[in-house]
């Protein structure tokens, strides 16, 4: 495997490669660190924080965040490229002493740590054959196995990047709660087939899909849980050039995603960075590369991490959108970058590559304003209200749409009916961020009609209540007219 030029991060004894262009170790005497997305004495509803900043030497190439409040200490080492850094850490319940390094200089953030109790989580499950067999197909000698602590960072990721984004949209740091052991790390399910692997390497994505839904049912019934599944017997053969095993599909409670890249995920938080950095080449006629046609191991860990997001989306109703940099897009393509500062080189680009801030994948304003008003998203148990009703009714005279909910609308979405009947979502027409909500919301039709033309459109509607609701407009309007014909004349 083809290997570009690199240093390493080494992190309580364990060497994590890393690949940084044009950056220097040699740090000034007194170089000046902001702090951007982090006040001390904030509080923190999810276990690992991204801390993005400022420092003033544009030739610094790492910075440090340590966490004085573990036990033991945790340290790791972070990013810093043209003035800019981004560092990750993880938090302990409670008070944390953090303190961020840059050559000699130092500040501190402390940060308080709540962990969630909304009772609605996310699981992950590791899916094996009747044999047991955790094993999954790597292309490097000697490889751990650490499947666990892959799909501990995996979620803890997804859920950082959550936060940070629905954060940057305005609407709070949202994330949808984790199941964690007494350690804080992930609890990794496993789901053990009733078949050998052969067997389910056979079948097409709907039919393993259908199998990881019985076993579900079967072993971890769960009525308030979304589900993430990895199949752990993923096979790509070189032979055939074909891969079995292995889909993305999402909805309703389960999220399925082959497990066949696997191999290029990171095994903790400390190595998180480094793997989104490592240039490390793949050979697609060997190994299964779901890089779109990147062919390296921080493309394949950006692709398959960012799409299992994805399919986590659609269980939390989303369907696709249109925004380029949506997860639900092909911006799953390019989570990467919310951890780093440059696109390392891959088989298509030879050089290091700088992004602009609008070139990093996120949640759509379209998508996240569907998020942050899910039950999963509450961030603390409470009661919720029963005996509310949405209601959607077309005025014809007034060509417009009166969308009403006695709790509050929290957000209102416009998504297209696509000619081959799929869902797109097309533009957020209401999010709300106030703590009073509208009740009565008017939506006038002309206006839309500018914005997305005259396609076949319904809307999605959530309440404060978390309740969620959709209506064609054209079945809307159908009903309306036949109201109007069925009155008698006056």
């Amino acid at each position: 495997m083809k290997r570009h030029k690199a240093f390493g991060f080494i992190i309580g004894g364990v060497l994590c490669a890393a690949f940084i262009a044009g950056t220097s170790q040699a740090a000034p005497r007194q170089p000046a660190i902001r702090v951007a997305n982090f006040s001390s004495g904030e509080a923190v509803r999810f276990p690992v924080v991204l801390i993005r900043g400022e420092v003033s030497d544009a030739k610094l190439g790492v910075v440090t965040a340590r966490n004085d409040s573990s036990k033991p200490t945790g340290q790791w080492t972070g990013l810093a490229r043209a003035g800019r850094f981004k560092v990750l850490a993880e938090l302990v319940p409670g008070a944390n002493k953090l303190t961020i390094i840059a050559g000699a200089s130092k500040v501190n953030l402390s940060l308080n740590y709540k962990p969630q109790t909304n009772p609605y989580v996310v699981r992950v499950h590791y899916f094996v054959d009747k044999s047991g067999d955790t094993r999954f197909q790597t292309p490097l000698k000697g490889d751990p196995q650490n499947w666990r602590g892959k799909l501990d960072t995996a979620m803890k990721l997804m859920q950082t990047f959550t936060a940070e984004r629905l954060g940057d949209l305005g609407l709070g740091r949202r994330t949808f709660n984790l199941e964690l052991d007494d350690r804080g790390r992930v609890k990794v399910h496993i789901l053990k087939g009733r078949r050998e692997a052969s067997y389910y390497q056979k079948l097409t994505g709907n039919q393993l899909y259908s199998e990881a839904v019985l076993e579900l049912k079967r072993q971890s019934p769960h009525r308030r849980a979304k589900n993430l599944v990895i199949p752990a017997f993923t096979r790509f053969d070189p032979e055939t050039g074909k891969v079995g095993a292995h889909t993305a599909l999402g909805g309703g409670y389960l999220a399925l995603f082959g497990g066949g890249d696997l191999f290029s995920w990171p095994d903790s938080i400390s190595c998180a960075q480094a793997a989104f950095m490592n240039a490390t080449a793949v050979d697609p006629k060997e190994v299964f590369s779901d890089s779109v046609g990147r062919h390296t191991f921080w493309a394949n860990a950006s692709t398959t991490m960012g799409a299992a997001l994805h399919e986590i989306g659609h269980t939390f109703g989303l369907p696709h959108s249109r925004d380029v940099q949506d997860i639900m897009t092909r911006g799953h393509d390019r989570f990467n970058r919310f951890f780093t500062l440059v696109d390392p080189p891959h088989a298509r680009q030879k050089k290091f590559v700088e992004f602009k801030d609008n070139q990093v994948a996120y949640w759509a304003p379209v998508s996240g304003g569907a998020l942050a008003p899910n039950r999963f998203f509450a961030l603390d148990d409470r009661v919720w209200k029963k005996g509310g009703k949405i209601t959607m009714q077309a005025d014809l005279k007034a060509d417009q749409v009166i969308i009403e909910s006695p709790y509050g609308l929290r957000y209102i979405g416009a998504w297209r009916i696509t000619s081959d009947g799929q869902t797109q979502s097309i533009a957020p027409v209401l999010i709300s961020r106030r703590e009073k909500m509208p009740r009565k919301v008017a939506i006038r039709l002309p206006e839309l009609r500018r914005q997305l033309g005259d396609m076949k459109f319904k809307f999605r509607v959530i309440d404060d209540e978390g309740v969620s609701s959709t209506a064609l407009l054209s079945a809307l309007q159908a009903k309306a007219r036949s109201a109007a014909e069925s009155k008698p004349a006056e």
